[in-house]
């Protein structure tokens, strides 16, 4: 606290925090079924891990808050082209002819950690 007085950068709120409870509430709340991402993590391995996964978790979100930072590993994903039309087996296919599912990290955006941020700034 006597560090504050002269601190110069990012302000420092005490109601900003990541806790805990926060990032427990968000892993129990996510869609389970999901493709894992390029981490090979899935929802289900977020809400039965150790207790002291989200303290570490909520850790990582206030050191990456507090530098400004977003690791290289968070900004990868991977886009699994779908068929749309019922018949693709008989007509050939266009780029059109495809959705697209972006498949992200479970921890990254638009995930657990932009919820955190949106849950953390009160506009979720």
């Amino acid at each position: 606290m006597r560090l504050r007085d002269g601190y110069c950068g990012h302000p420092i709120f005490d109601d900003n925090i990541f806790d805990t409870e926060t990032i427990c509430r968000i892993t129990s709340n996510m869609k389970h079924g999901t493709a894992p991402g390029t981490d090979s993590l899935s929802v289900e391995r977020l809400s039965y891990s150790h207790p002291a996964l989200p303290v570490a978790l909520s850790k990582l979100f206030e050191l990456i808050f507090a530098c400004a930072y977003v690791p290289g590993g968070f900004k990868q994903s991977y886009i699994v082209p779908i068929p749309k039309i019922k018949n693709y087996r008989t007509t050939a296919m266009t780029y059109d002819d495809f959705r697209r599912i972006v498949i992200s990290p479970v921890i990254s955006n638009p995930k657990l950690l932009n919820i955190a941020y949106l849950i953390i700034f009160r506009h979720f």
